[in-house]
C-alpha cells in the first residue's frame, strides 16, 4: 500500500477578509456575502475554534469530583496587523467595532497544490487597539473576532483566492 506524502499546511499566503453586518449564520448566505474587503497587514493569526466549558461537581460523600460536559463557545480569532491608514479592510474592520452587530469573515489559507481551504463565520469586532511599542517597532492594530456561531468550513476547496 503506497503511503500519501505529508503535506504540511502553511500559514503564509493565508488572507481574512470582512463582509456585510449580518444575522445569516447559513453558509450559502455568508458565501453570497459580495461586500468581503481582504484585511491588509496581518501579522499574526490567532488560534480560533470550539471548546467546552467542564461541569464539576464535588460530592462529598464519596470524596469524587463528577465531570460533564457544558456548553461550547465557538471562540475568538485574535488579529494583529501593521497599522496601514488607508487599508480598506482595516477601515471596514474599525467601523465594525463600532457596531453591536456581527459581519461575514472569510478565512482563506492554502491548502496545497494550489487550492485554498475557505472558512466562514459570523463574528462581532471587538476592538480597535493601536499598538506602539519601542524604537525598533512599529504601529499596529490589534483587533479579536469573537465568533457568534461555530466557523464553518467550505466543503470544497477553491482553485484561487476569492476576489
Amino acid at each position: 500500500m503506497a503511503v500519501a506524502p505529508k503535506r504540511i499546511l502553511k500559514v503564509g499566503k493565508s488572507r481574512i477578509s470582512i463582509g456585510a453586518m449580518t444575522t445569516d449564520v447559513a453558509l450559502a448566505g455568508m458565501k453570497a456575502d459580495t461586500t468581503y474587503v481582504p484585511i491588509g497587514g496581518i501579522r499574526n493569526i490567532g488560534n480560533s475554534g470550539m471548546s467546552y466549558q467542564a461541569i464539576n461537581v464535588e460530592e462529598i460523600d464519596d470524596g469524587i469530583v463528577r465531570k460533564g460536559k457544558g456548553v461550547g463557545n465557538p471562540g475568538s480569532l485574535p488579529l494583529t496587523m501593521s497599522r496601514r491608514p488607508t487599508d480598506a479592510g482595516q477601515l471596514k474592520l474599525i467601523e465594525a467595532s463600532r457596531s453591536d452587530d456581527a459581519f461575514n469573515i472569510r478565512i482563506e489559507e492554502p491548502a496545497g497544490g494550489g487550492k485554498w481551504q475557505v472558512t466562514y463565520a459570523t463574528a462581532l469586532v471587538m476592538g480597535r487597539e493601536n499598538g506602539r511599542g519601542g524604537p525598533n517597532d512599529t504601529r499596529t492594530l490589534i483587533s479579536t473576532l469573537e465568533f457568534t456561531e461555530e466557523a464553518i468550513e467550505d466543503p470544497t476547496l477553491a482553485d484561487t483566492l476569492a476576489a
